[in-house]
């Protein structure tokens, strides 16, 4: 908006000198754009500026108290800026570069939507070049006060005290309107002046007349730590010049004066509880309002709204009549209003119908509107209906003067009242309690009339059910009672509820202390130590236990190793099916039987087979896996079993790759009756290692978890031998685990023995 206008104008001279089209003319604006790496609408304005800007009009043409007209139709209205700064016959004209800012400053003046706009405008495109820049339009009023009806560049504070700026107080706006001349403060320059709005050192105001009035004034403002040049006020005159022209159609208004004061206006509506606006009219150039300003609301209207037109807000008003009748109101000063109606409304892209009643009246130059809602009215009715069906309330008032009660549809509800009654009196209430509460409603009630704020839960027998209510009384003015009620009997019965289940997890704390402490013991019985070391000339066996710390019930892993009459090793790995108290007896009646039959002579398949004969005899018999193997110092024969678990894992004085050790697998240990075991055996060699375990020491995260196990077991064997492999790391998430090793040191031979 702001350049498409000095591009269009550049475009047409263009065109005109090369003799070709406009869109040809445009193509050649491009590429020199392209080519010089300036911006477009810099290239436009360079060659607009080409032309002389206009020269401010000689002061004699804009006489005060002159019939001077403008130069559009009879009556239109026309502002021009009064800019007598420099006296010389002929000024200098404008430097290239201020040429083509100001062409650039016309471009964003005829964009500007408002006088805000338009201020914004002149700071930020005018007066980009001047440190801490500030603009400000000003209207005169009939009392010869000023209004300020649009800035940029002011303090917050600076805008809400100087709004309206008496005629009584000296400022060079108010000199420069009296005396239809403008008026420059330079930096050190002496005067009396009150200086208002932004601080900046130097203040330029021109004059705006219309029809031969001073019916306002532009006011300049910047920083500097010099006087002002010659060249800048020169400037800044073309600019003035411009602003007026494009405020010409933005402010028609002034042609009739400024608009009433309105604060007061803005203070009552910030008292109101009703839906009300100050609108301010928008009118074209004949006069005619074509839209209103929402200046100001009640506080419950969005923020965002004050400041926009109200057809942009609420569109809908144009074709429902409202629109019309604000504009009946401001013209004709009548009072409209209309009763409730409906309305079709939109928002947020939504349609909706709405209820409303609507009155205005003339404030000033304004028009004072307002509504009320009377579907929200009903809205909120239901809403409170729903609330208390789903939170289970209801209130209740009693005059205890007139004997006058009322009561929500709620309070009907819970008390199992007829809702087409009256409501009973507040000294029958204590009659709906059951009998075990009374005296505690007698308390109740009695603090209620003495005026004291009070709570009581009683139980209430409605038909054939009976509801705990929390009853509130609360003390708003004496000789009278406000009761709120809810239904808490959900409340009550969970927590009877919780109190149950309390009581039964009481008990289960007993009886896990107890299973805690039995299983203490057992594993006292069962692993006298963390460990266990075997010894002999040609192996040795390590073994180690590792139990949680925390509570956690007992799984019964084990692992032991024991020397045999015939000279070999025994080891043995087991792991329960189960936990606590019926996992711990499963293993005592593995561990020792496992000895005795091994110590006998019995072969590991057959020891397996006595073993799951015995738990087989229960009724619901227990489940366990185990492993067995022997060694045998002559041979280095390493034989093992298993009834459903883990393989060992046989690691090589090589350096080869570990081995899982396949065969030998049965299934679980009281699994199935009369189950094969079998026996599998490898030979191993001095330096090497078997290692048994239970599943507590996998890591079940990775990928291939045996293997994964496998090789950290060779690389700990490796590094540290079998001390190492007994200190390998345990996976954090593991309850119970158990790792025996079998390293061999040496064989022997028979001849030896």
């Amino acid at each position: 908006m702001r350049t498409r206008g000095l591009i269009e104008q550049a475009k047409g001279m263009l065109a005109e000198r090369l003799g070709c089209d406009p869109e040809s003319a445009f193509a050649v604006l491009s590429a020199q754009s392209q080519q010089t790496n300036v911006p477009l609408v810099q290239i436009a304005a360079d060659l607009v500026a080409a032309m002389p800007a206009d020269v401010p009009r000689p002061p004699a043409e804009l006489a005060l108290g002159s019939a001077q007209k403008s130069n559009g139709a009879a009556g239109e209205f026309e502002l021009h800026a009064v800019t007598e700064l420099d006296r010389r016959r002929h000024p200098p004209a404008l430097s290239a570069t201020a040429n083509r800012n100001l062409r650039l400053s016309i471009a964003a003046l005829d964009a500007a939507a408002d006088v805000d706009e338009l201020a914004r405008a002149i700071v930020t495109v005018g007066m980009k070049d001047q440190p801490e820049p500030a603009a400000a339009v000003w209207a005169t009023e009939p009392d010869g006060a000023l209004l300020l009806v649009g800035c940029h560049g002011w303090p917050a504070q600076a805008i809400s005290e100087w709004r309206r700026l008496p005629s009584s107080i000296q400022t060079a706006v108010g000199h420069a309107v009296r005396n239809g001349k403008p008026v420059l403060l330079d930096r050190g320059s002496a005067h009396d002046f009150v200086l208002i709005g932004p601080t900046g050192d130097v203040r330029l105001v021109f004059p705006l007349v219309s029809g031969g009035r001073v019916v306002g004034a532009f006011q300049f403002a910047w920083r500097s730590t010099r006087r002002s040049g010659e060249a800048t006020r020169l400037y800044l005159s073309h600019l003035a010049v411009a602003a007026a022209r494009a405020l010409t159609r933005l402010w028609p208004g002034a042609a009739t004066g400024a608009p009433t004061e309105l604060d007061w206006v803005r203070a009552v509506l910030d008292a109101m509880q009703s839906g009300a606006h100050l609108l301010t009219p928008v009118r074209g150039a004949q006069g005619e309002i074509l839209d209103f300003i929402i200046e100001a609301g009640t506080p419950h209207v969005p923020a965002a709204e004050v400041g926009r037109r109200l057809l942009d807000v609420y569109p809908h008003l144009a074709a429902n009549g409202v629109f019309a009748g604000y504009v009946e109101v401001l013209t004709d000063g009548t009072i409209w209003q209309r009763e409730n109606s409906v309305e079709e409304t939109n928002a947020n892209g939504r349609k909706r119908t709405i209820v409303a009643s609507r009155r205005a009246s003339r404030v000033g130059g304004a028009v004072l509107a307002t509504w009320e809602r009377l579907d929200e009215s009903i809205s909120r009715d239901r809403h409170l209906a729903r609330l208390e069906a789903l939170g289970g309330y209801g209130w209740a008032e009693w005059d205890l003067n007139t004997g006058d009660a009322r009561w929500s549809p709620g309070m009907y509800r819970l008390l199992g009242k007829d809702p087409g009654r009256e409501p009973i009196p507040f000294e029958s209430m204590i009659d709906l309690v059951e009998p075990v509460d009374r005296s505690r409603m007698e308390r109740f009630a009695a603090e209620a009339l003495s005026g004291r704020d009070s709570v009581v839960d009683v139980r209430v027998k409605v038909g054939d059910d009976v509801r705990w209510l929390r009853m509130f009384s609360e003390a708003l003015e004496r000789k009278a009672v406000h009761l709120l009620a809810q239904d808490v009997s959900d409340r009550y019965a969970r927590e009877q509820h919780l109190r149950s289940m309390q009581s039964r997890a009481a008990a289960g704390r007993l009886r896990l202390a107890s299973q805690q402490d039995l299983t203490a013991r057992l594993v006292q019985l069962l692993y006298p130590k963390e460990t266990v070391s075997l010894s002999t000339e040609q192996a040795v066996v390590l073994g180690r236990h590792v139990l949680s710390e925390g509570d956690q019930p007992l799984r019964a892993d084990f692992c032991d190793a024991l020397r045999l009459p015939d000279g070999g090793l025994l080891m043995m790995v087991g792991d329960m099916f189960g936990v606590g108290l019926s996992a711990a007896a499963t293993a005592v009646r593995l561990v020792r039987p496992v000895s005795t039959l091994a110590i006998a002579g019995l072969p590991l398949p057959r020891i397996l087979e006595v073993l799951n004969t015995d738990l087989r005899r229960d009724e619901d018999p227990s489940l366990a896996s185990l492993l067995l193997a022997r060694f045998d110092p002559l041979t280095g024969e390493f034989a093992y079993a298993s009834a459903g678990h883990l393989p060992p894992i046989w690691l090589r004085s090589d350096l080869s790759m570990p081995r899982l050790l396949a065969g030998g697998v049965g299934p679980a240990l009281g699994l199935i009756e009369d189950p094969k075991y079998h026996q599998a055996d490898v030979e191993l060699l001095p330096g090497d290692a078997a290692v048994c375990y239970t599943d507590g020491v996998i890591d079940q995260r990775a990928v291939n978890p045996l293997m994964s196990l496998a090789t950290a077991l060779a690389s700990a064997y490796r590094s540290g031998g079998s001390q190492a492999l007994l200190e390998l790391a345990i996976p954090r998430n593991t309850e119970e685990a158990c790792l025996c090793l079998l390293e061999v040191r040496g064989l022997k031979h028979p001849q030896s023995g």
